[in-house]
C-alpha cells in the first residue's frame, strides 16, 4: 500500500472478470501490472504488460519504462531488443512494424498485397480516400490530383494536372508540362 489508501480487487460476476487497482496517493503510481513466470519451475515473476495511470499500455516493460517519451496519452509502448507491433487477420493479411538495435524501422505486409495510406473523416474509416499506394511489386503511386513535393513545402512538385498530363512546378510556377503524346 506504500503508506497510502489503496484498493486492489479481482472480481467476477455474470458479465466477466474485472481487475481493479485504485487510490494510491501519488497519481503516477496508479497502474495495473500483469506478470508471469517463464516456466512452471520459475519463481521470479516478470512484468509482461502494464496499464499506466494515463492510459498508456506498455508491453514487456519492467521498472525502467519511460512512457513520457512517447508524447501521446494514451499510447502503446513495446519494449525489447527487437520490439514489434503486429496486426494480423490471418496468414495472408497482416501488417508488422518492428525495429532492432541499430537497424531501421521496418513496415512489413503481405507480399501479395499492397500498402495504402488513406484519409478518412473518422477513426471508423468513413469516406476513406486512398492518397498513396505501395503495391506488391514495389511501385509507389499517388492518386490522381495529388502531387509529389520535392522541397518539403508547396513550391516544388510534380503532379498530374489532368488526364495523362504531367506538370513540373518550381518556385510555385509551372516550368514544364508533358502531355500524353510526349509533347512538352
Amino acid at each position: 500500500t506504500n503508506a497510502s489508501t489503496q484498493i486492489n480487487k479481482i472480481l467476477t460476476d455474470s458479465a466477466g472478470l474485472y481487475i481493479s487497482s485504485a487510490g494510491h496517493g501519488t497519481g503516477a503510481h496508479n497502474q495495473i501490472v500483469f506478470m508471469t513466470t517463464g516456466s512452471a519451475s520459475d519463481t521470479t515473476a516478470r512484468e509482461r504488460m502494464r496499464i499506466e495511470h494515463n492510459g498508456a499500455v506498455v508491453f514487456n516493460g519492467g521498472d525502467a519504462v519511460d512512457t513520457t517519451t512517447l508524447d501521446f496519452t494514451p499510447g502503446v509502448v513495446v519494449n525489447g531488443s527487437t520490439p514489434a507491433l503486429g496486426l494480423r487477420a490471418d496468414a495472408d493479411n497482416f501488417l508488422t512494424i518492428l525495429t532492432s538495435n541499430g537497424q531501421p524501422v521496418s513496415f512489413m505486409f503481405d507480399h501479395e498485397s499492397s500498402f495504402r495510406i488513406r484519409t478518412a473523416t473518422n477513426a471508423g474509416g468513413t469516406s476513406a480516400a486512398t492518397k498513396m499506394t505501395l503495391d506488391s511489386t514495389g511501385n509507389l503511386s499517388l492518386e490522381a490530383g495529388n502531387a509529389l513535393f520535392l522541397d518539403g513545402g508547396s513550391q516544388t512538385y510534380i503532379n498530374e494536372s489532368s488526364d495523362n498530363v504531367m506538370n513540373f512546378q518550381t518556385a510555385g510556377s509551372s516550368r514544364m508540362v508533358i502531355d500524353g503524346s510526349g509533347n512538352a
